[in-house]
């Protein structure tokens, strides 16, 4: 498969990811939805980790950022939890989707890469479709 279709796979699962996220606040508090979100992630990875052919890096840079990668997004994850038990799916899910719109700002200044006048126009409209929902 290429990358487009890893990436609708993951986009679909996302969107059921936050639906999954409000039915289970129905029937449990946002601390056990978090202990069992950690725990899926937790067991996943052990499974990953038998299926593939794992060895350990030792880049200083690459654990530094792994570490930081891992808690920023154990953090939002928590964050979304938060939001989600106390607003709306739709609402929550949907200015938290705007995600990729920080990661172009902050890939232009720390990555120096560019975008184009497009992609600029289609962040401008991603913005300003979430203010007009949430309004």
């Amino acid at each position: 498969m290429n990358w487009i279709t890893y990436a609708l796979m993951s986009t679909f699962l996302y969107g059921l990811w936050g639906i999954l996220s409000k039915m289970a606040l129905n029937h449990v508090n946002l601390t056990s939805l978090f202990v069992y979100d950690c725990l899926v992630f937790f067991i996943g990875g052990l499974i990953y980790l038998y299926l593939s052919d794992f060895k350990v890096e030792t880049s200083f840079l690459g654990i530094t950022y792994s570490i930081l990668y891992g808690a920023t997004g154990m953090i939002a994850t928590l964050l979304f939890i938060v939001a989600v038990s106390k607003g709306k799916a739709s609402l929550v899910t949907a200015i938290t989707a705007i995600y990729p719109c920080i990661t172009i700002v902050l890939a232009m200044i720390i990555l120096k890469e560019n975008i184009t006048l497009k992609q600029f126009f289609g962040i401008s409209l991603s913005v300003a479709g979430i203010a007009l929902i949430t309004v």
